[in-house]
């Protein structure tokens, strides 16, 4: 099982909950919701009756694996206190504390990070909207902006944890209108909610955003992480990958990046090549806006210049990098 080691959150910027004129055309059997003194279901198979398809989502993020994971689970043996790894692994709400870190819960330690964490406080569900349901709600501006529940959790330090959040707070990059949830949440339509019984949706189409979590493990959001440019002058060609992720690169002391520029003729021959690492070892980190470069003597003949990052991964420090595979691949 891969699992992402950093402390996750689960944030839904998107409206768990419906507008009046949906509310009208529910059906009679659609759930109504917990009776007056009755405690609320918190358990994200409880949000999934009726919001599956971001429940589905969840179920194949790394969040839901946050504490079953067999690589965390590994990791906390090597912890002198591995109760402090809790707090972001099985949280309560987040909520009334963020950007702080929350205490860890006692229940439903299987979920990992689930919706609860980021939307259930003080008996109502928060989101970006607060429209009517048949639970209750409330609109939140932390919901709307997407940083500050992340931060929560993703400015902790505990190894192999690297503080990505710091490193976007420190570029600014909130004031620029950038969010966590602006990137590894790709925004898409779909229906919101679903009756369970018919399995019929409800309401209209409406913009949602992924909560599948987008990161390492997705070609396309890696891909989002990486620029390529090729700059020739005075008779020297110089290749540069640079960083455009919010945070610095690789995010998680276990993984890391081989970087190889390549030089091709017009016959796809490769003529010249440099290697690059970009790893939490020896702290060669990429840093948001740094980049890898090489440089060549600028080729006579026609010519494109190519590069190709490698993904790898280990599941403790002593162990050797397996690659998982190419990340990301440009050419020109």
């Amino acid at each position: 099982m891969r699992w992402l080691l950093l402390p996750t959150v689960v944030v839904i910027p998107v409206s768990l909950v419906l507008g009046p004129t949906e509310r009208a055309a529910l059906p009679p059997a659609f759930p109504e919701g917990p009776a007056q003194g009755q405690a609320m279901d918190v358990s994200a198979a409880a949000c999934g009756k009726c919001h599956k398809k971001i429940y589905e989502q969840w179920k194949q993020s790394l969040h839901s694996q946050a504490w079953t994971s067999e690589v965390y689970q590994a990791w906390t043996k090597t912890k002198s206190k591995p109760q402090s790894c809790y707090r972001c692994h099985i949280p309560m709400s987040v909520i009334p504390g963020a950007p702080k870190r929350p205490a860890a819960r006692k229940t439903h330690l299987d979920e990992g990070v689930g919706c609860a964490s980021c939307h259930v406080h003080a008996g109502q569900v928060w989101g970006p909207h607060g429209l009517q349901c048949k639970h209750p709600t409330k609109k939140s501006k932390l919901h709307q902006e997407g940083i500050q529940l992340c931060q929560s959790c993703h400015r902790v330090t505990p190894k192999p944890v690297i503080s990505i959040g710091k490193d976007f707070e420190k570029a600014g990059l909130a004031a620029k209108g950038k969010s966590c949830t602006g990137c590894h949440m790709p925004e898409y339509e779909d229906h919101v909610a679903w009756d369970p019984n018919t399995g019929e949706p409800v309401g209209k189409k409406r913009k949602l955003l992924s909560h599948r979590f987008q990161g390492r493990t997705n070609p396309e959001q890696i891909a989002k992480a990486f620029e390529f440019h090729r700059h020739e002058k005075g008779g020297k060609l110089t290749l540069r990958l640079e960083n455009k992720a919010g945070h610095r690169l690789p995010g998680l002391t276990l993984r890391s990046y081989t970087v190889k520029f390549e030089v091709v003729d017009g016959t796809g021959k490769v003529v010249a090549s440099q290697d690059a690492v970009i790893s939490a070892d020896k702290r060669q980190f990429l840093m948001l806006g740094e980049s890898r470069t090489a440089e060549f003597p600028a080729p006579a003949k026609p010519f494109k210049a190519r590069v190709t990052v490698r993904h790898h991964w280990k599941k403790m420090k002593k162990d050797k990098p397996q690659e998982t595979g190419v990340v990301f691949k440009a050419e020109k």
